[in-house]
């Protein structure tokens, strides 16, 4: 037994570690979210993204409505919204001005109003993202929340 853990000892010790080269091929379960930007996400069955609006082009804004339990009805491209301000009432997608989704509360009350989507404070006109409370819906690997 101590020829064999000699022998193994004596192999390790001469064996050429700088000629080990780094794989190339990435571990399936490693974490890609560093690289991940989810404003450049567009959800199957949608056409646009409501935060950057990517997915729109030529003046087009995406446009988009969110029932009380978190799905979207709809995020198409429009080229012209409606004068729904931040936190006001929007009967449909269509009320609200450029930049704004109008937003079911997830309260069970069905108001709906109109609200700025984001990921993150830089999202926000007032750079503030408030990412806890019912406004959390879940997008593609991410969630999405309302400026405060």
């Amino acid at each position: 037994m101590r020829a064999v853990s000699l022998c193994l000892l004596l192999a390790g010790c001469s064996y050429d570690w700088n000629s080990v080269q780094p794989s190339t091929q990435r571990d399936a379960s490693a974490d890609v979210t560093s690289s991940f930007d989810p404003r450049h996400t567009i959800l199957p069955g949608t056409s646009c993204n409501p935060v950057s609006a990517d997915g729109c082009n030529g003046g087009n804004y995406c446009l988009g409505q969110i029932e009380s339990n978190g799905a979207f009805s709809s995020l198409t491209c429009h080229s012209s919204f409606g004068s729904s301000a931040q936190g006001q009432f929007c009967a449909s997608a269509s009320n609200c001005v450029t930049g704004l989704i109008c937003w079911t509360h997830p309260d069970g009350s069905a108001q709906r109003t109109c609200e700025e989507p984001c990921f993150a404070d830089a999202d926000c006109a007032s750079g503030f993202c408030l990412t806890s409370g019912t406004f959390a819906i879940p997008f593609g690997r991410v969630t999405l929340f309302r400026c405060l």
